[in-house]
């Protein structure tokens, strides 16, 4: 079946354009390199800017951006078949990250991510994956836990089917109890990997989160970064047994 003939346009009247709202943000830095080569060689009428019926920009927010800003000619052709809920895909600059599609999901009144974010926001969590770690390490097994598997960002995150569960109670301490013990942690220790090594410690029945405050106000400045999990427990280990007798020593 021969392809449709695709016509491409110009403009400079850059307030046809409209924004997808759960597109993700424009990187101005991108916009600023943009505008350089642009400026040098407009080459958009290679690789147009597409958009639908609607001027809804399905791809080249970025470019076009740097267009307007510079006073240049934007080239724009519209989508045969892609429409605005197929951003994420239909985008080749940069791939989409976890951040950009929880992004997207927030824009589009997800409750789900927005909780998801909230809880995030709510104890500075930086990564993603690292709270997807913590939301799950409560329902697992330590085994699991410590192997990491099944904690990265999932294809059904990045498609939209993630879900909250009804009860984050447990992951809500596990934040609590992680970020008050970070305080008392040499900063060049405190990282998503010692953190998840505190959690498993706090999976055993015989972990004492205040004999483990206490003895990290004494000595967890000492700590120091390390490349594992298991090199982390190794070290709050001794630190949770120092000055105890061999009889009392707890082995995470």
């Amino acid at each position: 079946m021969p392809s449709k003939q695709v016509k491409i346009f110009s403009t400079k009247d850059y307030k046809k354009f409209k924004t997808i709202k759960k597109n993700r943000d424009v990187n101005a830095n991108l916009v600023t390199k943009l505008m350089k080569s642009i400026g040098q060689r407009n080459l958009m009428e290679d690789r147009p800017i597409l958009v639908d019926r609607k001027m809804n920009v399905i791809d080249g927010q970025n470019r076009l951006k740097a267009c307007e800003a510079i006073n240049e000619i934007v080239w724009y052709r519209y989508a045969n078949v892609a429409t605005e809920n197929d951003v994420a895909t239909i985008q080749l600059s940069k791939n989409w990250g976890a951040e950009d599609y929880m992004k997207m999901y927030v824009k589009s009144g997800n409750k789900h991510y927005r909780k998801f974010k909230s809880f995030m926001q709510e104890f500075e969590i930086p990564r993603i994956n690292f709270a997807l770690f913590v939301l799950k390490a409560d329902s697992v097994g330590t085994r699991t836990i410590r192997s990491g598997n099944g904690f990265g960002v999932s294809s059904s995150f990045k498609s939209g089917d993630f879900v909250y569960p009804d009860d984050d109670s447990g992951a809500r301490e596990f934040m609590k109890k992680i970020n008050r013990a970070m305080r008392y942690c040499n900063p060049s220790s405190r990282c998503d990997l010692s953190k998840k090594a505190i959690i498993i410690m706090m999976r055993d029945e015989r972990y004492d989160h205040k004999r483990m405050m206490k003895k990290l106000k004494e000595f967890g400045g000492g700590m120091y970064r390390v490349p594992n999990i298991v090199d982390y427990i190794s070290q709050f280990e001794k630190i949770y047994n120092h000055s105890i007798s061999r009889r009392n020593y707890v082995k995470f």
